[in-house]
């Protein structure tokens, strides 16, 4: 089998990676949620089931975060997604864009074609958005009469405007006949011609529950309301048709009241701010009028001789004062001429200098002394050597060994016998043994045999 035919299993997974994407780059698949676990990481991991098959999903956190509903096991869904293979395992999955319940998918196709076309026609045009009033006397609210939007709206009026009166347009907000409900009750607020301003308020609630906001009835009401409206429909991530034809779009029912109505809070910190403002602002005039006094009477006194005097006084002053200063200035600077002279003085003193040469004749002596006992020491340790090498090649330690020294006694002196050559039969000679010598006379003289 040729080389060039042989993959890795690594290898083989990633083409088989590569072909899924680039033949299903994205796909939508419906079909039912089972085994869903959502991690701590916030990524979800599940299987898209039908009657036939199955296949494994992901979606990560940065995906499903997006998700307007909570999904659960056996919910039918829709999602868009691309095919993909984990290639450690070798298995292939679907990573998951975007998810809603199924049924969703058509109504969210009716409510962009009704938002093409309303916003064609201008509705949802910024000229025609109406400001605010900035202190409403009467505030009008559109929505459930036992509604929790209600009692938000109110609550939140009561504590930031008190003074404005409430007007209820009970409506029905959600389920079958609240379109016609909420297009007939903007209508009628519209031209009861009580209100300063408008709230459509509901709380918040599934996709399928804000649907009446989006209705093109409600919708044309809203754009056609001659009143400044305001929205507040589900919570900040919730958009309604509504939400884009209103004059202000709030993120929920409380904020759409807070957009309304000012804070009366804010209204006196901020009244007394202006109040403290013209406080201060006569403090500086009265400041001002008072210091114009004091110079018109500061010049009356210039122009009076007595003035004229106490400025000749205080020129003398000043004058007798700057020559005291100058000859302070004078001896002080003679003084710091002293203090050098002697600081120069004192280092120029031989003190400092022959301390130092007895301190340097003292580590001299100490480095001499030093030397010579160490070269006292050496030569010891040199002659030790000497003698003991002196006495390993000595001729007594030989002597020791069993050995002799003839010598022969000649008129010249003794002569150290080597060879028998030197001696004749009846010769003196003295043999040195280790302890001493002997006297002896030869009797026989002669080579050892085999030598000559």
């Amino acid at each position: 089998m040729p080389d060039s035919s042989v993959y890795t299993v690594a290898e083989i997974n990633q083409q088989v990676r590569t072909l899924l994407l680039e033949n299903f780059s994205e796909v939508i698949v419906r079909g039912e949620i089972s085994g869903l676990k959502q991690y701590a990481s916030g990524h979800w991991y599940f299987t898209l089931k039908d009657p036939d098959s199955e296949i494994r999903c992901a979606m990560f956190r940065n995906r499903n975060r997006r998700v307007s509903f909570a999904p659960q096991d056996g919910d039918a869904v829709r999602v868009q997604a691309r095919v993909d293979l984990y290639v450690q395992r070798g298995s292939y999955q679907l990573v998951v864009e975007d998810m809603e319940p199924e049924g969703r998918g058509e109504l969210l196709r009716r409510l962009e074609e009704t938002k093409a076309k309303l916003r064609d026609e201008g509705l949802f045009d910024p000229s025609r958005k109406q400001p605010l009033p900035a202190y409403p006397s009467t505030v009008g609210v559109i929505t459930s009469s036992d509604g929790a939007a209600l009692r938000d709206v109110a609550r939140t009026l009561r504590r930031r405007w008190p003074v404005a009166r409430l007007c209820v347009y009970p409506s029905r907000v959600q389920g079958e006949g609240a379109p016609t409900s909420l297009a007939w009750a903007l209508e009628f607020a519209s031209q009861d011609g009580r209100c300063d301003v408008l709230i459509l308020a509901r709380g918040g609630g599934s996709f399928e529950d804000l649907l009446a906001f989006s209705d093109e009835a409600v919708v044309r009401a809203v754009a056609a309301c001659p009143i400044p409206l305001v929205t507040g429909i589900g919570h900040e991530t919730d958009t309604s048709l509504a939400d884009f034809a209103a004059d202000v779009r709030a993120a929920t029912p409380t904020a759409a009241a807070e957009q309304a109505s000012p804070d009366s809070t804010a209204l006196k910190r901020q009244s007394l701010r202006f109040l403290g403002r013209i406080h201060n602002l006569l403090g500086l005039l009265l400041k001002q009028a008072h210091q114009e006094l004091g110079n018109q009477t500061h010049r009356l006194e210039l122009a009076h001789p007595a003035a004229r005097i106490r400025g000749h006084q205080q020129r003398l002053d000043e004058t007798s004062e700057r020559l005291v200063q100058v000859l302070r200035q004078h001896m002080e600077r003679r003084q710091h001429r002293l203090a050098l002279s002697y600081r120069r003085l004192i280092a120029c003193s031989p003190k400092p200098r022959l301390a130092g040469l007895v301190q340097a004749v003292r580590q001299y002596r100490w480095r001499m002394d030093t030397a010579t006992r160490n070269l006292r020491q050496a030569l010891r340790a040199r002659l030790e050597q000497a003698s003991g090498t002196l006495e390993a090649v000595s001729p007594l330690r030989t002597l020791e060994r069993g050995y002799s020294i003839a010598t022969l006694k000649t008129p010249a002196g003794p002569e150290l016998i080597r060879k028998t050559s030197q001696a004749d039969v009846g010769d003196a000679f003295e043999l040195q043994v280790s302890d001493g010598s002997i006297s002896a006379e030869v009797t026989e003289a002669g080579q050892k045999s085999g030598k000559k």
